[in-house]
């Protein structure tokens, strides 16, 4: 079967070969054994599903916590002429309606869904006609309350057991320590198992920490050093902005990427970058998850993360082509005292957790009683102002009561425009008179769209323009004209994260909250910290002896493709070339030329890669010349 798998690796990807460990993955899988592949940032997580998706006979549930990332891989397969669907909360009802009638036509091989998807009745009933034999659950460590990304929603994955007996399950993770590995293997019940697992040391990736006040020049001497293709990460929407402000008065080219952008500056800021018509992209953590961009050289922390997995997790998309690349983390206290304050704001007090309850059903007009169990479009800015809240500390909130499964919040979805006809047909008819080019587009918008006068319904604007022959613009705004009139409702496409509100809506007083679960994700945020601040602050100890057996893995060498070991390096040379200073100047000016093979041989006893850092210092003190390949 393996000989299977890498045709189609060869007919679909254009590779040979497979990378390390994905062959032996995709065999257990297409052997229908339970797998764990806990493999880095970059490792080629997705083709251990797509290639034994396309080798089976029934189709494979890809359950994925990022509706980008799960777009991002549709588009990818689909360009490639695989059959691969997303359902999320950005399809309205036309398109989630004829992505059904394509599962059940036996149309998709791949189908990627959100853990949350997984809970409704109505996609519980529609997977019960699905031949579903592999189930591939990324992001798995999102399944572990010891891990760093807890959801609760993914809990409910291991009930598909139940629906899909016979199914395989796939676990995919580059983020996992010792005990959340165990607890992957647990919720998921994954017991005839195959467990794979990389190293986690990146051998092509240096790694350097740097102190320093000013962290804007370290990143300027970083990025004017080699213009390679670099990303930047910062821990907020306007410091991106600033940074990309400040590097253009250096004359380095930048864009900026975050969530709070338009879709189309999104898109555009990446493809600049992803073609190298941009070197330097400056971003939040929104950026990186998904992109396939294998050579970056440098990867920039500017800001802190607030743990050592979203740090390894995010140094892995430099150096993909296995090729040599860098990660420079940049710090000073102020960002220690940052994330030891931010604690506070993190885990607030189950008071404000009421409050913030509170808000959020008054600005979602939800009453007591109701269970609306839908989505709704949520801007946390626009929230936090009307009920004059710090939004940082908001969408922390937010996210400790999502963990008491009272809600899902979603990341960034595009929400359809809608139009529905809200004036009598009689009225309609008027237009004609008044407003000639307004009644042609209510003509048009009737005979396209055959509910539009009864419900509101999903509009396609490429298509109504085409058939107004007018711009994108010039529709809208008939649109908008038309909205003002009375004539019609019509909602212009929304852009943003959405929150799925799933339970039963409560008086706030009465609203209970697991205080000992917050206390234990507070502590266990605190030994994140711990962890982080040792690594950072380290001066002596090698970089990866103290990242490796964070995730589990022993390391007793090190690396030597470190600061420390770098620094630890050069100190040894020095020594050595103290040492040998004078027995090499003597030796040199008792002899008429003085050749490195003669060299070589007379100092037998240094390795030649001592030797020549030793010659190397002679010279630039200038104790020593070199030229026409003889010493002097």
């Amino acid at each position: 079967m393996i000989e299977a798998a890498q045709e189609i690796l060869k007919k679909y990807w254009g590779h040979d070969t497979f990378r390390p460990l994905q062959a032996e993955i995709i065999s257990a899988v297409i052997n229908n054994k339970d797998t764990v592949a806990l493999l880095p940032t970059g490792a080629g997580k997705s083709i251990c599903y797509q290639i034994p998706a396309l080798l089976n006979k029934g189709m494979c549930l890809v359950i994925s916590p990022l509706v980008s990332l799960m777009n991002d891989q549709v588009n990818r397969l689909q360009s490639m002429g695989i059959q691969a669907l997303a359902l999320h909360a950005g399809l309205d009802k036309e398109e989630m309606k004829a992505a059904q009638d394509g599962l059940l036509q036996g149309a998709f091989k791949i189908l990627y869904v959100s853990p949350e998807r997984i809970q409704t009745a109505s996609f519980k009933e529609l997977l019960l006609a699905l031949p579903v034999d592999l189930i591939a659950v990324d992001e798995a460590h999102c399944i572990s309350q010891w891990g760093y990304d807890f959801r609760p929603e993914y809990l409910s994955i291991k009930s598909l057991r139940y629906t899909f007996p016979k199914a395989t399950f796939l676990a995919l993770t580059a983020t996992a320590t010792t005990a959340v590995l165990s607890d992957i293997q647990k919720k998921l019940n994954i017991q005839n198992k195959s467990v794979f697992k990389t190293s986690f040391e990146r051998s092509n990736i240096f790694i350097a920490v740097i102190k320093a006040d000013d962290k804007i020049n370290e990143v300027i001497k970083a990025l004017q050093k080699e213009a390679v293709c670099s990303i930047v990460y910062c821990r907020s929407r306007k410091q991106t902005e600033r940074l990309v402000s400040i590097l253009e008065e250096w004359n380095i080219n930048a864009v900026h990427y975050h969530a709070g952008m338009t879709k189309v500056d999104k898109a555009r800021n990446q493809e600049d970058w992803m073609q190298g018509k941009v070197p330097v992209m400056i971003a939040t953590t929104a950026f990186g998850m998904g992109i396939d961009k294998s050579n970056v050289r440098l990867v920039i922390h500017y800001d802190l993360p607030e743990q050592l997995e979203s740090y390894y997790q995010e140094i892995g998309r430099a150096g993909r082509d296995g090729q040599a690349a860098q990660a420079i983390c940049i710090y000073n206290e102020a960002d220690i005292k940052r994330l030891k304050d931010q604690l506070a704001i993190q885990f607030p007090p189950v008071d404000y957790l009421r409050k913030l309850y509170q808000c959020l059903v008054e600005y979602l007009q939800i009453p007591i009683g109701a269970n609306p169990n839908k989505y709704y479009s949520f801007d946390l800015l626009d929230f936090a102002t009307k009920f004059s809240l710090n939004a940082t500390q908001a969408n922390y909130g937010l996210k400790l009561l999502a963990q008491e499964n009272l809600w899902t919040i979603t990341d960034s979805v595009q929400q359809k425009e809608w139009v529905q006809f809200i004036a009598d047909r009689g009225t309609i008819d008027t237009l004609q008179q008044a407003y000639p080019t307004l009644s042609i587009v209510c003509i048009t918008l009737l005979r396209m769209y055959s509910g539009i006068y009864y419900y509101p319904t999903s509009i396609h604007i490429i298509d109504l323009s085409k058939k107004l022959r007018t711009s994108f613009e010039e529709t809208r705004n008939l649109l908008n004209k038309l909205h003002s009139l009375g004539f019609i409702n019509y909602q212009a496409p929304v852009e943003g994260p959405k929150i799925w509100f799933h339970h039963t809506r409560v008086a706030s007083e009465h609203l209970i909250v697991n205080e000992e679960q917050i206390a234990f994700l507070r502590n266990r945020q605190i030994e994140r910290l711990k962890a982080l601040f040792a690594f950072v602050r380290e001066q002596e100890i090698c970089r990866n002896q103290l990242l490796l057996p964070y995730f589990g893995e022993d390391k007793t060498a090190a690396c030597r493709h470190c600061d420390i070991c770098e620094t630890a390096k050069k100190a040894s040379i020095q020594k050595k070339s103290a040492l040998i200073e004078k027995d090499l100047i003597s030796y040199i000016k008792n002899n008429k030329e003085v050749t490195l093979n003669s060299l070589y041989s007379q100092f037998s006893e240094l390795n030649k890669e001592t030797l020549h850092a030793c010659l190397r210092q002679l010279i630039d003190d200038k104790k020593v010349i070199y030229k026409d390949r003889l010493f002097y």
